[in-house]
């Protein structure tokens, strides 16, 4: 049982890696948004299915993104409404 939750986890943690690679673009003198090849895709499923394998590569890939993000090279940029609103509601002042 412990093991299936370790899954489901890795596969939403998976989930959460792509959507902020599909969003994310470089910045160098034009914008473009980062490559997903089909292998580095498919790599990532099958680490998301090796529980603890897939919290390092998870904890690991975060680091680097924020390394990158800090350093102006890539950013972030999501247009859904979705997403704006959620933005939003949590920048709200109390």
């Amino acid at each position: 049982m412990g093991t299936i939750l370790w899954m489901i986890a890795g596969i939403i943690m998976f989930a959460i890696t792509i959507f902020v690679h599909r969003h994310s673009y470089e910045w160098r003198y034009d914008e473009k948004p980062l490559t997903l090849p089909r292998w580095l895709y498919w790599g990532g499923l099958l680490v998301a299915l090796i529980p603890i394998v897939n919290v390092g590569c998870f904890c690991g890939g975060a680091f680097a993104y924020v390394i990158s993000w800090a350093s102006d090279d890539v950013y972030f940029k999501c247009e859904a409404k979705w997403w704006t609103k959620m933005v939003e509601f949590l920048n709200k002042s109390v």
